[in-house]
């Protein structure tokens, strides 16, 4: 028989504050570990499984006598799981395993009253024996060594002592923690000087440069040419005007790049020549960049990578480079000489010589006097040819590379030259920047194109005659003529003219001429009336000439163009041939636009053809659609053509042709929109660019006798002239032009009655009705006026009816827990998530609910599984309709799951049954790349779910593993297992680092047979899955899935020598127990006797033994036996012995006495169990032979059969099993 005793406790939404620990003790052998606890307050004592140990909490004294007295505290049995344990009070707990307190198996658990931070590490220098929270303000000893090699000396921070010999020092102190810190320098000093063997303070034996070299005084380097050409065709050269070699050593350009935005007068690179470079005497050094020409190449003494695109400035410098980019005083080294500067960005390149960016796309070239460097690069690249030090040549132009040409300004390279002039008194002459103007000769010195100088000698004669000026102002008659000097002018205009005057000075004269030319006028005139022109009366339309005397006696000839007003006189317009702005003959559809203001007729246009063609004009509206066309013979050339196209008043007209392919002249510049025809109509531009003009020149138009048309509503008036008009109908005014000529109006006039109307409205009450803008929620009449299509009111009379009964909205918060609902109105909501529903009242108003539903559970946690992402495996992009498959064994959530997409999709994502049925679906868009995304599928107990998409072409991630291999099935994610795909193990479809809440804590038990756990209220001890539901904080159920198993049974045997187990008084026997256990208890009248597997025992009486073992799962087994002890008198027979007969022995619960004879007298039958109680007892009668006992309804175990004669007590052992 086993027998265990277990203590379980679940706890459900428990919680601990932030400093809340835990603390295990577990059994090893006969001892607690650890034996000695510290904690706090509130902390937790969590004891493991205790196998055939107890824990029992008692009191001091009892703990230091080894006394295994209960004092009410903890109490944890013999043979549990453990327990837990609070600590609620600061102050030591005693306890103990009551059967091996003997053996010292006892502990001691201390509780602080309050948590004490320091350091609680004993090797620490601050330890605090009284702390008990590590707060990492531990210190310790430190140890540091300094390898240091300086130059002259050192001073070490660590004692601020300065060394000027290399040594090893140690220093000893304490750290800010207080503990020992040791620091050891081992240093090197060098000594110091200057290691440049070219400077003049070379020092041989220096084995350090301290910066303290002084170098010679440079030599007189400079640029002499530079090229910035095509591709990487680029290369400057340095020139070296002395008659030394000089080593380029110290020497070098240093260049800022156009890229960047440092222009702040320090350079970026420092680029040093050639180690070993030298120049010449009289000779140039020439750095190229290496991908140029071959002819470039060849002149090479150095080339360099990135050379100057026109926009680098670049400076040849000397001196030791500095640690980094400074200017040259902070430097210490000293610029030579200038391509651009470190200043600003030159943009293209720096201008010189007057030549825009010539640094870039350009050849310079030194001039020959110029024979040292200049540090002012305005100076150097000048603003004009004379005053530049620079030729500047053309791209790619190289025939001074590898030499340069070198000359002194003197007698043989200077320009003299010599000017003779006379002038009159009051004039002067310029010569370089001197001005003469009196009678000398004068010398100036100015600069030659090849900056040698250039001397002027002056000699200039001033005479004393003066210049003279004379204005005239002359009429003359159309045909006469004017002549000044050599000039005949006999147009009207001023004019100028110098002579020269008898003193050999200049004479100006100037001259205002007028011609009395003819005068054109044009006169337009009502019907009726006259005009005179000298003696001259005209009374019609038409062309005149008269000829009258002016007051200076000339023929004044007047063309007069005599208009008899019409309002319908034709008004001519747009552009009037094609010699204005240019253009030529167009083959394309365009046309112009015009707008209308009056009745108008297009009657005719002035058309340019290339070829003979027949060709249809047209006059369409602003939607393109044809009103009037007409179609002309054309022939080459010029030509008027009659259009008669009716313009009623609107916008947006199209003048044009009707298809490509016309050849006729159209203008494309020289067009300035619009052009008014009076106040007829205009031409606003055309369906082209700016500039353009179609087709039609010089064009005709004329107003049409058309009524126009007017609007006015009911109660308005129009008014014309001097009339003033109320009602429709046509009408006819005379009014004045512009003119003052009489013009007849057309008037077409509609009036438009306003509209009246009762609108009937009922709402509820809460709600607004909305008309013309206006929002009315009273009961009541109200007005407002709208317009109708004509413009006209329309006025609106509103009786408003609000109901009584509110019809509104509201918001409903609710909250439940999963797999409970909520009803509004007609529907049934279970998932979280925001419900619009609209419930009607009885007289029709609507009341809008909003639910806000959200739904929670227990504490559950979380878990993830499944593959982790998409990298495990193998694998592609799919459009493969695949799915995994799914064992759920309680109720779970699958919140959410990465997926990995090839491009933006819409995927529907499902969870269906084992037969494909869709239980739930999300559909979602998906983007290039892994995203996490919610699905809440709840999944119920049951096999074989699919988790998949509704289809192919998802372009959504799977794994395959390969032909032959497998993926790492199953997946198992606490209530959820993942087992396969629908492809088999070499696939995994879609769903990575699966998110899942079981609703449900799983409690996996394991109890000895015989035992029981307690689960809440309730107690188990058969195997089995048991579901008890409890109520967490947020009073939703916590589900407790307890599945309950036994351990296997050992099986536990006791073998006696000798067997069966009977001696003779005074003999000993060896019990001996069956192997496979772990611990043995040999137990005697309820006390241990024994612990090993066997034991040696002499009893004196028939004794009955327990044998309890602990077995590998700590169960434990109990099995017993007895020993019977026998005087052993030989020559003794009792009669009842040999007649007696028990069967079957063992047995389920029936037993039967038989003796082999009957009985001459009463005998008394009781069974005992082994507690020596009795639980039967019968009598069997003289004469009979046989007695049946039925034990079934008794516990399982070993009873004794006494048999009382007369004589003597007969006692035999059964067993029931």
């Amino acid at each position: 028989m086993k027998l265990r005793l277990q203590f379980l406790s679940i706890c459900i939404c428990i919680f601990f504050s932030s400093f809340s620990q835990i603390q295990i003790i577990n059994t090893a052998g006969m001892t607690f570990t650890p034996d000695t606890v510290t904690i706090n307050l509130g902390d937790t004592i969590e004891f493991g499984p205790l196998g055939y140990h107890n824990a029992v909490e008692i009191d001091e004294a009892s703990w230091i006598t080894n006394d295994t007295t209960y004092n009410g505290g903890f109490y944890f049995s013999f043979g549990s799981s453990g327990g837990y344990f609070i600590a609620d009070s600061a102050k030591t707990y005693y306890y103990i395993c009551q059967p091996h307190a003997s053996m010292s198996m006892k502990g001691v658990i201390i509780v602080n009253s309050s948590s004490i931070n320091g350091c609680t590490d004993i090797l620490a220098c601050n330890y605090n024996p009284n702390a008990n929270i590590d707060d990492g303000s531990c210190s310790y000893p430190t140890d540091s060594t300094y390898v240091i090699t300086s130059c002259d000396s050192f001073t070490w921070n660590v004692n601020n002592i300065t060394y000027y010999m290399s040594t090893i020092d140690t220093l000893i102190g304490v750290n800010a923690g207080g503990c020992l810190e040791t620091n050891i320098l081992q240093l090197t000093v060098n000594t110091g000087g200057c290691m440049d063997s070219s400077a003049s303070n070379y020092d041989p034996l220096a084995t350090c440069d301290d910066g303290s070299c002084l170098l010679p005084s440079p030599v007189n380097l400079f640029f002499s040419e530079y090229a910035e050409g095509s591709s990487n065709n680029k290369y400057f050269e340095i020139y070296n005007p002395t008659a030394d070699t000089v080593d380029l050593t110290n020497y070098a350009f240093a260049r800022v790049n156009s890229s960047s935005t440092n222009y702040n007068g320090v350079y970026e690179f420092w680029v040093d020549f050639d180690s070993g470079a030298v120049v010449l005497p009289n000779d140039v050094f020439v750095v190229v960049h290496p991908s140029a020409d071959p002819l470039i190449i060849a002149e090479a003494d150095m080339d360099y990578g990135a050379l100057s695109n026109g926009d680098d400035g670049m400076a040849l410098v000397y001196g030791i480079e500095p640690a980094s980019p400074v200017d040259p005083i902070s430097g210490g080294y000293v610029i030579l000489d200038w391509i651009g500067d470190w200043d600003a960005d030159p943009g293209q390149g720096w201008d010189v010589a007057g030549v825009i960016a010539a640094t870039r796309n350009h050849t310079l070239v030194r001039k020959c006097p110029i024979s040292l460097g200049d540090t002012s690069w305005l100076n150097t690249a000048g603003t004009d040819p004379i005053n530049s030090q620079w030729f500047v040549y053309s791209q790619n132009d190289w025939t001074n590379i590898g030499f340069h040409n070198t000359c002194v300004c003197d007698s043989s390279t200077n320009s003299y030259f010599s000017i003779i002039d006379t002038i009159c008194n009051g004039l002067s002459i310029t010569v370089g920047n001197s001005s003469y103007d009196t009678t000398g000769i004068y010398s100036d010195t100015l600069l030659a194109f090849n900056g040698c100088d250039s001397i002027i000698t002056t000699n200039l004669t001033v005479l004393s005659i003066s210049i003279s000026s004379v204005t005239n102002n002359i009429t003359i008659c159309d045909g006469d003529s004017v002549v000044v000097g050599n000039n005949v002018y006999y147009n009207s205009g001023s004019y100028t003219d110098v002579l020269i005057n008898s003193s050999g000075c200049d004479s100006t004269i100037i001259t205002n001429l007028t011609v009395q030319t003819p005068i054109y006028q044009e006169i337009t005139i009502c019907d009726g009336d006259s005009v005179v022109v000298g003696s001259s009366v005209y009374y019609s339309s038409g062309s005149y000439v008269d000829t009258l005397l002016s007051s200076f006696s000339c023929d004044s000839i007047i063309y007069t163009e005599v208009i008899i007003y019409s309002q319908f006189n034709p008004i001519f317009g747009g552009i009037t041939d094609n010699t204005s702005g240019t253009g030529g003959m167009f083959t394309g559809n365009r046309h112009l636009i015009l707008d209308s203001y009056l009745p108008t007729e297009i009657v005719s246009a002035v058309i340019y053809s290339q070829d003979s063609n027949l060709i249809t004009f047209e006059l369409r509206d602003n939607n393109g659609t044809v009103i009037n066309d007409t179609t002309h013979q054309l022939v080459p050339g010029t030509q008027r053509i009659d259009l008669n196209f009716e313009m009623l008043v609107g916008n947006g007209y199209q003048l044009g042709v009707n298809s490509a392919g016309t050849g006729l002249y159209r203008n494309n510049s020289g067009a300035v929109f619009p052009y008014n025809f009076g106040s007829l109509a205009s031409i606003i531009g055309t369906n082209a660019s700016p500039g353009y003009y179609y087709f039609f020149y010089d064009i005709e138009m004329r107003q049409l006798p058309i009524p126009t048309n007017y609007s006015i509503c009911s109660g308005d008036s129009l008014i014309i002239g001097n009339s003033v008009y109320y009602t429709s109908g046509n009408y006819v005014d005379t009014i004045h032009s512009a003119t003052g000529c009489d013009s007849l109006v057309y008037i077409n006039l509609v009036v438009y009655p306003i509209y009246s109307d009762t609108n009937y409205q009922s709402i509820c009450n809460g709600e607004f009705y909305s008309i013309n803008g206006n929002i009315y929620d009273t009961t009541g009449i109200y007005i407002d006026t709208l317009l109708t299509v004509f413009g006209c009111d329309s006025i609106i009379t509103t009786d408003l009816l609000v109901d009584s009964i509110t019809g509104g909205s509201s918001i409903n918060h609710q909250l439940i827990c999963f797999g409970d609902q909520i009803v509004v109105g007609n529907n049934i909501y279970d998932l979280p998530g925001t419900y619009i529903d609209t419930l009607t009242s009885a007289n029709g108003c609507d009341s809008i609910v909003t639910t806000n539903l959200n739904a929670v559970t227990a504490n559950y946690p979380l878990i993830n599984g499944g593959l982790s992402d998409s990298s495990i495996y193998a694998g592609d992009f799919s459009n493969y309709n695949g799915y995994l498959l799914l064992d759920a064994n309680i109720s779970t959530l699958l919140k959410s799951a990465t997926v990995y997409s090839a491009d933006t999709n819409s995927v529907t994502f499902e969870l269906r049954n084992n037969a494909g049925f869709v239980m739930q679906s999300s559909t979602q868009m998906v983007y290039p790349g892994s995203q996490i995304l919610t699905f809440n599928f709840m999944i119920p107990p049951g096999t074989d779910y699919q988790l998949g998409i509704d289809g192919g072409n998802s372009g959504l991630f799977r794994n395959n593993a390969g032909n032959g291999n497998s993926i790492s099935y199953p997946f198992n994610l606490g209530s959820i297992n993942i087992t396969s795909s629908n492809a088999g193990d070499q696939y995994y479809y879609f769903y990575y680092d699966i998110e899942i809440m079981q609703f449900g804590s799983d409690n996996p038990q394991m109890i000895c047979e015989g035992d029981s756990i307690a689960v809440g209220g309730n107690v188990y001890n058969i195997p089995g899955v048991y579901i008890d539901t409890f109520s967490s904080v947020n009073n939703c159920d916590s589900l407790v899935y307890t599945n309950l198993q036994h351990y296997p049974n050992s099986s536990l045997s006791i073998s006696s020598f000798p067997s069966p187990a009977e001696i003779c008084l005074g003999d000993t026997i060896l019990l001996e127990a069956s192997q496979g256990f772990s611990e043995f208890y040999w137990i005697y009248s309820n006390a241990i006797i024994g612990q090993n597997q066997n034991i040696l025992l002499s009893p004196n009486e028939d004794t009955w033994y327990i044998l309890k073992a602990i077995d590998q799962y700590g169960c434990v087994v109990q099995e017993d036996i007895w020993v019977y002890v026998d005087t052993c008198i030989l020559g003794l027979e009792d009669p009842i012995i040999n007649n007696i007969n028990i069967y079957p022995n063992p047995s389920y619960g029936i037993f039967n006495i038989k003796f082999n004879k009957v009985l001459d007298n009463n005998i008394n039958i009781r069974i005992v169990n082994s507690l020596g109680a009795v639980v039967i007892s019968e009598d069997l009668k003289e004469g009979q032979r046989m007695k049946e006992f039925n034990l079934s309804e008794f516990s399982k175990g070993i009873y004794f059969i006494e048999l009382q004669t007369e004589i003597e007590l007969y006692k035999k052992k059964i067993i029931l099993k």
